[in-house]
């Protein structure tokens, strides 16, 4: 849980919102913005489906 969680806390994450990391899936030998990206999945519904193009760290 400590990898997602410190990436969310992070500067880098401060453009990300609207996204779900799942801990047991994080992948460790990446960096933790290519990690939140291969991770991340829409939390909630969604109202517009998006591309991984829209994530905002591309």
């Amino acid at each position: 849980m400590v990898p997602p969680l410190l990436f969310v806390v992070s500067e880098e994450a401060n453009a990300v919102n609207g996204y779900r990391f799942d801990a047991n899936n994080w992948d460790t030998s990446v960096a933790p913005a290519v990690a939140a990206r291969k991770g991340g999945i829409p939390a909630g519904f969604v109202l517009h489906p998006q591309d991984q193009d829209s994530f905002p760290l591309g």
